[in-house]
């Protein structure tokens, strides 16, 4: 009788595993790309005497303001990564809750 409710529920992993495996693969393609824009605003600023200038222009508080709104962009696909991970574990949770209830039946 087991086997009844392995079957099912291997197929309905499986199913889950598809559907979480295609969102995060996704969702880590754009955190990669809504990271570069963070990393080339700090070579950008890196560069030969770019800070000098920045400073010597009074652009300080400008830099800081986009370099604070480019990090809170490249911040929303983790957040996203993480809600797709949660709900991942909610699932299996949920899956192997009911599994254990019908092979206790």
């Amino acid at each position: 009788f087991s086997l009844l409710a392995f079957l099912p529920a291997f197929w309905l992993y499986h199913l889950c595993w598809k559907f979480y495996n295609k969102a995060a693969l996704e969702l880590k393609r754009i955190l990669k790309v809504a990271g570069s824009p963070v990393y080339d605003h700090f070579n950008s600023l890196c560069r030969e005497s770019a800070v000098s200038i920045v400073r010597a222009h009074h652009q300080v508080d400008r830099e800081c303001q986009l370099n604070c709104r480019l990090v809170r962009d490249k911040q929303q696909p983790e957040y996203s990564i993480m809600y797709v991970e949660m709900w991942f574990t909610l699932c299996v949770e949920t899956l192997g809750c009911l599994l254990v209830f019908s092979v206790s039946l």
